[in-house]
Order: structure tokens, then C-alpha cells, then sequence
């Protein structure tokens, strides 16, 4: 059965699941929904793609609770499988995240899609993928033509190549004549070895666009036997709760209905846990950041919401970007805001690509020996790129003069030999041999460098990565205004050197501040608080909601305030990264509003310096799930309980002793004097 968490006084996206088996009808499908009467509906949210339309058809009553009945209407049912994905641009197109424009799946002939696009708020410019997205276990057949991006208003098609019959696209697989009328067309065929892999076509090279206008999205699709095993479209229904709404237990029931209304299947049976209010206190220096780049979530209504629940939450830092339909809420009441850079390794900026494709001996060579066309050989651009590192500080000065970051991430994630990337060139070899100094004949080859020298090839894609953290550094502290660095990355470990790239000792004076995450257990966090030493350090925890399959489940609420507390005082008591802001529902934003209600009353006591566990014993409650801070001669411990039965504890520190309770998923805060 699944629970829905809604703080009375709130607004929140309850998620449905749009019931449709394979026989259900693509077109003129109803999704019916029976919620509390005394919620208020505010706006749709298509989740899964499509248009959907909301209609309020009555009411009726379930023992002692009465029920609205809405229904949530679809002119096509939305199925997975393909995509017209919009990838949006930034200055010197920098990727502002990806947006679905339109959606299909099923079986069905030759018929033309459209809907309204507006684009997130900075953008600049775009590029149309078609796409099959990976590792969704999507199989089946689909046909795209005739792809029409304009203005809302007009009838020129800003895309030259929608067609997909221009000569200058070559052979390629995708590409077949079997459009409709004969015509050329993107024709993608997903089998089951293929069904978690990408399978992709531009429609077009990026375009410029007006952020403020409204554009037409439009093409000819067919489909067949087109589907993911595991998928489970969902609709958002972004509902109030009034205040004074009675806190406990109400019913909810979906089923589905064909165009005629007839009802297709019996009501299945949910709840709706109606909450206190969110606690509406902010810390005031710990960061409780979730992430959250483009705007992701399509609705205006349900944006501003969002951001309502931030702050009511004690969320005041975001990590992503800021052009979204969120933070411009947010940034009016000193929201703060992490700009993710966005630059991945060593890749020319959009200045410098001609440079390097007219320099092919400049390019990083991969472990086969191949050339990598857009990415620059890391040993000469740390030692001889001046001119393009010139070009990658204009731009990201130029974004921070033009949006008001007050930090700047690099996220790092780039491997090493896990598996094993680039760059095996002359330079980088001689460079590398010098570094580990190795005798002059000694041979060095890509595969000795796996086979012999791996840990220093390690060390030594490493010790670059944290040379390139300082440039970048440096970059960043050329902003008109104090803008501090960071870096994101895995825990300290053998797996984030080889595997991203980051070993956090070689970055610690490189950094103003640090991120990783998430998962990690309590010696891999203290090994990275021990290797950062003085740098400012948080990890992240995953809350995590997947709309596409149930292959992984939701993330208990119940935990969620102790999730939140135990990353805070294990790495450092700076604050806490969330994966990821979209997916949060009610039972999150509260449980977090808990979390930042109990680091606001006692930030005096959670300082790093201050932590003393080594002063006091405890017993009923395992040692990573409890803490304890010193100040002026008080002791504070922080007790969490993760399990859903009562635990009796007791705290001693010298002679002096406490007996406590912790209630099932419970928190307790105890000070001796």
C-alpha cells in the first residue's frame, strides 16, 4: 500500500500511477483519483510527458471520510520508449540539463504530435534528440519525420534537418527510408540485449532561442510494441492542505476508465497520512542543500511550491543552477546557490574547438590508441594551454558576472583506470615516468601502465586532476565578488581515485569547500573529513523516487530526519547534499524540516572541534547512529533511532548518567551538565 505524507498548511505533488496494462486504451484514457474532500487541486504536473487535463466530477463518501472524485484525462495515453528530448544551452553552450517535449510508446500507426514548450529560464539556445534512454529496459520499434520546432504564432520550422533527408548526415543505421509516403525517417529498434543501452539521433546542431517566447514542438511518430517491462507512468497532482485539515489517516483510490467511463478495473486502495505543519526554521550556518540544475519540473504553480516547501524545510542552499523554476522563488530570501560547473575534464570550450580539431597531435589519445577529438591532452593543457584555459575563465567568469552564485563546483567523477580513459600520449608518458621516477629504458606502454604501475598511474591522474582543481580555483577567485570553490566527488577511497579520479588529500588546499556523496558508511565519510583536514567538508544522502520502474523502492520518510542528522554530524557539521530536489514529496520536505528544527536550536554545540564521543558511553544505540559535542562544560548527545521498534538506552559521561527511550524512527537530544 502506498502512503502519501502531506503537512497540513502545505502544498504537495501527490504522485499517481497511471494504471495501464497493455490492453488499456491509448486514446481517450481516464485516470480516475479519489482523494480527501478537503484538499484543494492546483495544478497538473506531467510527469511521465503528455497533456494531461484535470476534471473534478463529484463526490462520495467512504465510511466516516468524504472523497473528491477527479478524473485526469489524456488525449494519448503516455507509454515509455521514445522520447524528443530538448537539450537546453547556456552561454557558450553549456548544458542546462535535458527537458522531454514529447513522449510515446504502445502500438499504434503514423499520427502527429504536438505540444507547447517553454523553455527554462536561461537558456539560450537548443538541440532535439530523439532518443531511447538507457537502462530503462525499454524494447519495441519507433518511427520519427517530419520534426517541427517554431514559434507559438508561426509556421517557420527553426530546424533545417528535421527531415532527416539531408545528404550531410551520411549512412547512418538509424536512418532508413521508411517514413511516411516512403519517405527518410529515424527508425530505432531496441531488442532485449539492447534494451538498457542509449540509442540516439540529433534532429539538429544546437539553435539560438528566445527564453521569453513560447514555441510549437511537433512531429510523425509510430510505434510498435513499444514498451518497458518495469515502467509505471505517473501524473503530479499539486494539491493544498488547509491548515486547520485534521492530522491522521484518510483513504485515496485510483483506477482507470475507457473514453465510454466505464470502469476497467477495481479501485485500488492508498492512504494520505496528513502531517503537522513543516517547521519553518532555518539553521544559520549548516547547508541542507538539495540538488536541482534545469527546471525539471513543468509547472509554474508547482515551481513556486517547491520553493514554499524549501524554505518552510530550512533549505537554504541548492546545488545546480540557477536559471529554474524554483530557485527564482527562493533567491528573494538569500537563498544560496552552488553552481555546478558543468566542464567536463579537460574537453575544449566552445572557443577552442576548431583549435584542437586543426591540432589533432594536441588531443588526448584513450588506451587504444585513439584519438579523442574534443578532449585536450592533459599534460599539455596544465603546462602549455594558457590560451585555453583563457577561454574556459572568460566563460566561467562570464557566468558568474551574469548570475549571482555564491559558490562554484567542479563534480568530478572521471575515471582513472575503472575503467581505464586516456591520455597515453608521448607527453603524458614521459611526464608520468618522470613522476614516478622510473629508470630511463623502462618500458611504459598502456598496458604496463595497468599491469606495473597502476597505483602511480593512479596517483599521478590524480595529482593532474588536483592541479586542474587549483586553475580552476584560481578562476573562480577572479569573480567581482567572493565566489568560493568546491569540488564533488565519491568518499575517500582506493574506488574515487580510480574511478573518478580524486584522491581529496591532493585536493584539500585546492578547495575552499567540499562535497561527496552518497552512501558512504562512517569510515569512509571520517577518512574524508581526515584527508580534506581544515578544508570544509559535507557528504549527501539519496532520496530517491523513481517514476519510471519499481526496480528500486521509495525511500522511507521515517528515516529521513535521522538520514539527514547522521551525514551532518559525521562529515563535519557543514551541512547535507540530497539527491536530488524533484522527486521530494511531503514526507521528505517534513521529515528534513524536522532535521534543520533540531541542527537551528543546537549549531552552538554541532562544531567539528567540539565532538568528544570519546568522553562518553552509551549504550542501547550503535555508535554510528550517535554523537557527542562539548561546550562549555555541557555534553550534548544526539541519540537516532532507524528502527521501527522502541529503544531503551542509557548515556554516562564521568559519574553522571541518563536513562532514555527512543521511540521507533525517533530522535532524542540529551544534555548533561
Amino acid at each position: 500500500m502506498d502512503t502519501y505524507y502531506f503537512p497540513r498548511g502545505s502544498k504537495q505533488l501527490i504522485r499517481v500511477y497511471l494504471h495501464a496494462p497493455a490492453a488499456a486504451p491509448a486514446d481517450g484514457y481516464r485516470m480516475m483519483v479519489e482523494l480527501p474532500a478537503a484538499l484543494y487541486f492546483i495544478d497538473a504536473e506531467p510527469v511521465s510527458g503528455g497533456t494531461p487535463v484535470v476534471e473534478k466530477l463529484g463526490t462520495r463518501r467512504d465510511g466516516e471520510h468524504e472523497l473528491t472524485q477527479w478524473a485526469i484525462g489524456y488525449d494519448m495515453l503516455p507509454r515509455p520508449g521514445m522520447d524528443l528530448s530538448m537539450r537546453w544551452g547556456g552561454a557558450g553552450e553549456e548544458n542546462l540539463g535535458y527537458q522531454t517535449a514529447l513522449a510515446a510508446g504502445g502500438t499504434f500507426d503514423w499520427r502527429r504530435l504536438s505540444k507547447e514548450v517553454t523553455p527554462p529560464k536561461g537558456v539560450q539556445n537548443v538541440r532535439p534528440l530523439v532518443i531511447k534512454w538507457q537502462e530503462r529496459g525499454i524494447v519495441g520499434t519507433f518511427w520519427v519525420d517530419n520534426v517541427v520546432l517554431r514559434e507559438k504564432g508561426s509556421d517557420v520550422n527553426l530546424l533545417a534537418r528535421g527531415n532527416f533527408d539531408d545528404p550531410e548526415r551520411g549512412k547512418h543505421s538509424y536512418i532508413q527510408p521508411e517514413g511516411p509516403d516512403g519517405s527518410i525517417c529515424v527508425k530505432i529498434t531496441s531488442t532485449p540485449e539492447a534494451a538498457d543501452r542509449q540509442q540516439a539521433v540529433w534532429v539538429e546542431d544546437s539553435i539560438p532561442i528566445d527564453p521569453e517566447k513560447t514555441y510549437i514542438v511537433e512531429m510523425d511518430v509510430k510505434c510498435e510494441g513499444l514498451t518497458a517491462p518495469n515502467a509505471k507512468p505517473v501524473c503530479g497532482l499539486l494539491m493544498e492542505a488547509p491548515a486547520n485539515m485534521a492530522e491522521g489517516s484518510y483513504p485515496i483510490y485510483t483506477y482507470f476508465q475507457d473514453m465510454h467511463g466505464t470502469m476497467i478495473e477495481v479501485p485500488r486502495r492508498s492512504m494520505l497520512e496528513v502531517l503537522p505543519p513543516l517547521k519553518n526554521v532555518r539553521p544559520a550556518r549548516a547547508r541542507i542543500s538539495p540538488c536541482y540544475y534545469a527546471s525539471s519540473l513543468v509547472s509554474e504553480a508547482v515551481g513556486e511550491a517547491y520553493a514554499e516547501n524549501c524554505r518552510a524545510s530550512g533549505i537554504t542552499w541548492t546545488y545546480g543552477q540557477i536559471g529554474n523554476n524554483v530557485v527564482e522563488h527562493l533567491m528573494p530570501h538569500g537563498h544560496n546557490v552552488f553552481w555546478s560547473i558543468g566542464w567536463h575534464p579537460y574537453s575544449a570550450p566552445a572557443g577552442q574547438r576548431e583549435f584542437l580539431e586543426a591540432h589533432p597531435e594536441l588531443q588526448a589519445v584513450d588506451f587504444q590508441g585513439k584519438p579523442q577529438a574534443s578532449t585536450f591532452c592533459p599534460t599539455w593543457m596544465l603546462a602549455e594551454g594558457d590560451a585555453v584555459i583563457k577561454s574556459l575563465e572568460e566563460w566561467m567568469l562570464g557566468v558568474l558576472r551574469d548570475q549571482p552564485y555564491a559558490g562554484a563546483n567542479w563534480d568530478l567523477e572521471h575515471p582513472v583506470v575503472d575503467p581505464p580513459t586516456f591520455c597515453t600520449c608521448h607527453r603524458c608518458i614521459a611526464t608520468f615516468r618522470e613522476f614516478a621516477h622510473l629508470a630511463a629504458d623502462a618500458t611504459v606502454t598502456p598496458q604496463t601502465l595497468l599491469a606495473e604501475h597502476r597505483d602511480a598511474w593512479v596517483d599521478f591522474r590524480c595529482m593532474q586532476n588536483a592541479q586542474m582543481a587549483g586553475i580552476l580555483r584560481d578562476i573562480v577567485h577572479k569573480a567581482d565578488r567572493p565566489v568560493e570553490f568546491s569540488l564533488y566527488s565519491g568518499y575517500q577511497s582506493r574506488r574515487t581515485r580510480e574511478h573518478y579520479g580524486v584522491d581529496w588529500a591532493m585536493m584539500a588546499d585546492k578547495l575552499d569547500f567540499a562535497i561527496a556523496g552518497y552512501g558512504g558508511d562512517r569510515a569512509s565519510m571520517e577518512a574524508t573529513v581526515a584527508a580534506l583536514g581544515e578544508t570544509p567538508f559535507m557528504g549527501g544522502e539519496m532520496w530517491y523516487l523513481s517514476h519510471r520502474d519499481d526496480e528500486r523502492p521509495a525511500p522511507d520518510m521515517r528515516t529521513w530526519r535521522n538520514r539527514i542528522l547522521r551525514q551532518y554530524v559525521t562529515s563535519s557539521c557543514r551541512g547535507c547534499l540530497i539527491w536530488w530536489l524533484p522527486p521530494m514529496d511531503g514526507g521528505a520536505f517534513h521529515a528534513t524540516s524536522e532535521a534543520a528544527e533540531i541542527i537551528a536550536k543546537y549549531e552552538d554545540y554541532f562544531v567539528h572541534e567540539q565532538r568528544c564521543d570519546g568522553k562518553v558511553q552509551v549504550t542501547g544505540v550503535e555508535a554510528r547512529n550517535w554523537a557527542a559535542f562539548e561546550k562549555d562544560g555541557r555534553i550534548l548527545v544526539l541519540l537516532m533511532n532507524f528502527s521501527d521498534t522502541p529503544l531503551p538506552a542509557s548515556v554516562v559521561v564521568g559519574d553522571r548518567a541518563r536513562n532514555v527511550h527512543l521511540a521507533p524512527y525517533g530522535t532524542e537530544i540529551v544534555v548533561i551538565e
